[in-house]
């Protein structure tokens, strides 16, 4: 995904359904974009779910929203 896609998602707060890799394995998260890049890391992305209970830190290059 495009480091601009991620930006307007966060800024809107808008809730969607994010699917990424974790570890191994492929996962969806149904939430919003927290923030996006990192000084150690620019294409990472952490993504919280609606509930606030989960976070999941994703690739922007592995990553897709629905």
């Amino acid at each position: 995904m495009e480091i601009s896609e991620l930006e307007a998602l966060r800024d809107s707060g808008e809730v969607r359904v994010f699917h990424g890799w974790f570890g191994r394995q492929p996962e969806g998260l149904r939430g919003r974009v927290e923030s996006v890049g990192a000084p150690a890391d620019p294409d990472i992305v952490i993504v919280r779910s609606v509930d606030g209970n989960t976070r999941r830190n994703w690739d922007r290059h592995t990553m897709s929203v629905l």
